[in-house]
């Protein structure tokens, strides 16, 4: 994988349209045909992507690469301008980059399965399809925040990116959002404080879901109990899981009302609240 394949230029409208039928449908997931044609200019606009050969090892040193060269304002300004805008391909790298904020350089180390024991991404994998990350990242902000392969993605789109200066609205956005969240009873769940903020801005469930996860991973909503990626770098085998399907992201899926917001992380990210 590498990051000068990543697009500099606006998307355009025409091509987003060609990567959403291509995974999208009014049912959900699919498998939609495109024509050449469009394929073709869906990677002139550097929407969609040809597949790559990717390795863990080679994903962990770019995604590290993109964390020393980006500054977690670029980030948190992304976030920000996201709120209004509704651009959630700027939304995702706050969790990209909150999530590897202390990953450690390794290599892949064998766990139970076929990821790696310490961060979860997979060893190799041939003519893997680029394009259905930058989907996620366009269609709800990304959801695999927490793998380098994506991480390396995300953050290599951001870097090459002028990013918006977020608005005095952005920033009365989050500022409501973070009041809101701070002020929920202490048995609430995630999903409270999705619908609680669903009227603070443009979205719609899956976003602020994705939203909320990303918070957690930024460490701005973190249990008090467990490893988080805010206080350290969590192993796969750390990262509690609930016994019944539970679609929310690491740690968010923990926070409860009674653990409120982490300062600290929020006035690391956001400095300007």
């Amino acid at each position: 994988m590498n990051q000068t394949n990543f697009y500099v230029g606006r998307p355009d409208s025409v091509a987003l349209d060609t990567l959403f039928r291509r995974y999208w449908c009014a049912k959900g997931w699919a498998h939609g045909v495109v024509s050449d044609a469009e394929l073709a200019h869906a990677k002139m606009a550097g929407v969609m992507f040809d597949p790559a050969n990717i390795t863990h090892d080679n994903s962990v040193r770019l995604a590290i690469g993109m964390r020393q060269k980006l500054a977690p304002k670029a980030v948190a300004n992304a976030f920000l301008a996201s709120l209004s805008t509704r651009r959630l391909d700027l939304r995702s790298a706050l969790g990209s980059y909150g999530a590897m904020l202390n990953l450690p350089a390794h290599n892949y180390e064998m766990g139970n399965g076929i990821s790696c024991a310490v961060c979860g991404d997979y060893g190799a994998s041939a003519n893997f399809d680029v394009s259905v990350l930058n989907f996620e990242r366009f269609k709800w902000g990304g959801v695999r925040h927490d793998q380098p392969t994506y991480e390396a993605f995300d953050l290599a789109w951001l870097c090459s990116r002028t990013i918006p200066e977020p608005t005095e609205g952005d920033l009365d956005i989050m500022r409501t959002m973070i009041d809101v969240l701070s002020s929920l009873p202490a048995a609430a769940r995630p999903g409270d404080a999705e619908k609680a903020i669903a009227d603070l801005f443009p979205s719609n469930t899956n976003e602020r879901r994705i939203l909320i996860g990303i918070l957690g991973l930024a460490g701005v909503l973190i249990p008090r109990d467990l490893p988080t990626f805010w206080n350290g770098y969590p192993r796969i085998s750390e990262r509690k899981q609930p016994l019944n399907k539970n679609d929310w992201e690491y740690p968010a899926m923990w926070w409860r009302g009674a653990d409120g917001v982490n300062r600290e992380a929020l006035n690391f990210w956001f400095p300007r609240l």
